[in-house]
């Protein structure tokens, strides 16, 4: 009997279902069944009675699913411990976030926090939101940063920062569509205006359709002219006119100052969302994960983010 086999017992016991702790292990229902089968052979015992598809315990189970979850919770407990013993030297914290939050929120955090700690380097990666969640539910990483909340179980989310998207035009095509001096647009002043888009998987798109849902309305009302799957290539192109885009505030403070982009907030939309430090629960972080997410909270509350940009 060893931890993994108690993991899967305790899954197993919370879903009884095969199939259903399977999946929450990301393991196969046959190797989930082999090891239930396993463990019974091990102890002499009958764990589960197979009624259909559904499992249900034994009273040998539910005795054993006390001892095995309290064998766990000793098992991170006292890793946790041996661990805080380390020196955070030369410590390497593993970060992976969507687009937004790895160019315009990691680089001043990580700046900041590293002059206070200078012998934590960092490996940041970027992806999209979905593969985000699913790679800091695998493990992967010490911590994810993404603009939307997308429920899992063992996932914990911590509101970090606010955004807002807004709508972008360049000066020229605000000029023509006679929007110089405003500040608030409607949806329908920037209907007919050709959009340039991320692709599904962003976070910014998914807000900006699930608004447009809300108001009876979906992309297909829209000239969508291009996709890009850069978001320093849709404020590029949009800077060049080649048409309008929706997109967070946080990303354009430069373009503003310059002048070759001019924002306008929706007037008939509800577009503001949160960045979230995501990290899997119950995970043993090494010393240096605990202050970086001490810190990186503190920081951004201290920051205030989006209202510096488009008060």
């Amino acid at each position: 009997m060893d931890f993994h086999q108690l993991e899967i017992f305790t899954m197993v016991m919370k879903y009884k279902n095969f199939s259903r702790a399977a999946e929450a292990l990301y393991l196969t229902q046959p190797t989930v069944s082999a090891h239930i089968k396993s463990l019974e052979k091990e102890l002499s015992l009958t764990l589960f009675e197979r009624q259909g598809t559904r499992l249900r315990p034994t009273k040998n189970a539910i005795v054993l699913n006390e001892y095995a979850r309290n064998l766990l919770a000793l098992k991170e407990k006292t890793l946790y411990a041996l661990q805080k013993q380390q020196s955070i030297a030369a410590t390497e914290l593993e970060i992976i976030a969507s687009s937004v939050p790895v160019s315009y929120l990691l680089p001043q955090a990580v700046y900041r926090f590293q002059s206070l700690h200078p012998s934590v380097t960092f490996n940041i990666v970027e992806d999209d939101t979905k593969n985000v969640v699913r790679r800091i539910y695998d493990g992967n990483y010490h911590f994810g940063l993404v603009g939307e909340f997308i429920p899992r179980e063992r996932l914990e989310y911590i509101p970090i920062a606010n955004d807002e998207l807004v709508l972008i035009a360049s000066p020229k095509i605000a000029a023509k569509m006679g929007w110089q001096n405003k500040t608030q647009l409607s949806i329908l002043d920037c209907q007919s205006c050709p959009f340039i888009l991320r692709p599904p998987t962003s976070g910014t798109r998914r807000l900006w359709e699930n608004a447009l849902l809300n108001k009876g309305l979906s992309i297909k009302n829209f000239n969508i002219a291009a996709i890009v799957h850069s978001s320093e290539g849709v404020k590029e192109m949009v800077a060049e006119g080649s048409g309008v885009s929706v997109v967070s505030a946080l990303t354009i403070r430069t373009h503003l100052q310059a002048g070759t982009l001019q924002a306008f907030k929706f007037s008939d939309l509800h577009l503001c969302r949160k960045f979230y430090l995501l990290s899997r629960k119950k995970r043993v972080l090494p010393p240096a994960a605990h202050l970086f997410k001490e810190f990186i909270q503190l920081f951004f509350q201290e920051d205030k983010c989006v209202e510096k940009i488009i008060r």
